[in-house]
């Protein structure tokens, strides 16, 4: 058996002899100092492959529009360990991220401002989760609170945090123009951003209903039916919109396209072949069409619409 340890003060590689389920020696160490690795299996020549993640996590900011992009560059150079979770402001100039800037520190809640290219810690009192999203103002971020399922709203200037609520599985949430969405279990809520006020509630705990969930961009819930109907509400709204789908047994993610009523989804489902997952756009008339399938390991994540709603991005890959 070949096994890693930090035995010797360093993560390592180990390798132990074994007959009838027992060792019949001591453990040797085979490599010393591996680093962050994860077994991937042995060729028929006897050779260990395995992945080893090197480095940290970085954030890059490049231009993609025109004939040439730009260079990608990290947002913040030589000043921090790690950065994750880039935010995008909706006015397209600010990038809120999650900081670690010491191996032994917590981790901080930073924006950075394309215009100037300075970027500025949000002095939180409070410990702060990753980046959501931003008000629609660009002034507050909505944040998650750290590992403890809270949603948070913080000021980017003064660090000011409010709670919006203890929320739980059901989707990321989001704040739109009309409120702040987010789940908690199988309950939508749509909050008033200000106030707190509940505007609007979404139950779908109904025994009837086998998944539900928030959409990619927060403008709509979706629940699957066991007779086979599925049901789209309008977060804003309220309106209710549904059709049938009965080869579906399980939803992946759903998104609105802009500026019209089509929404696209992700469905599973099993046949005499196997399994498999099928990209699907629904509109207000006829029954949803099938734009691509795949079967077996093969994956398909929806990623969203392009901006003029023509094209999906999804991701494709077999595991």
């Amino acid at each position: 058996i070949v096994f890693f340890s930090d035995r010797s003060r360093a993560l390592s590689a180990w390798m132990v002899p074994m007959a009838n389920g027992r060792p019949t020696a001591e453990p040797r160490m085979v490599k010393d100092d591996v680093g962050r690795v994860w077994p991937r299996g042995f060729t028929r020549e006897g050779a260990l492959h395995y992945q080893l993640w090197a480095g940290f996590d970085e954030v890059y900011v490049a231009a993609i529009d025109g004939t040439t992009p730009t260079t990608p560059e990290p947002i913040s150079l030589r000043q921090a360990l790690s950065n994750f979770y880039p935010t995008w402001s909706p006015d397209g100039r600010f990038v809120a991220y999650t900081s670690e800037r010491r191996a032994d520190g917590p981790r901080e809640l930073w924006v950075y401002d394309t215009t100037t290219h300075r970027e500025e810690r949000v002095p939180s009192a409070q410990k702060v989760g990753r980046p959501l999203g931003w008000s629609p103002d660009g002034r507050r971020i909505l944040a998650a609170g750290p590992n403890d399922g809270r949603v948070l709203t913080v000021d980017r200037v003064t660090g000011e945090t409010q709670l919006v609520a203890k929320a739980g599985p059901g989707g990321r949430p989001h704040w739109l123009p009309e409120g702040i969405v987010f789940g908690n279990q199988k309950v939508v809520v749509l909050q008033d951003a200000v106030s707190g006020r509940q505007i609007r509630r979404f139950d779908f705990s109904d025994a009837g209903i086998t998944m539900s969930g928030l959409g990619l961009d927060g403008r709509t819930a979706m629940a699957l039916w066991k007779n086979g109907r599925a049901t789209l509400r309008n977060i804003a709204s309220g309106t209710t919109r549904e059709w049938y789908d009965p080869g579906v047994t399980r939803l992946g993610q759903h998104v609105m396209a802009p500026h019209q009523s089509a929404v696209a989804y992700t469905g599973f489902g099993k046949d005499s072949i196997g399994d498999w997952v099928s990209l699907k756009v629904a509109s207000e008339i006829g029954d949803p069409r099938e734009v691509l399938r795949g079967r077996g390991a093969e994956r398909i994540v929806l990623v969203g619409w392009t901006r003029d709603g023509l094209h999906l991005l999804v991701t494709r890959w077999t595991q």
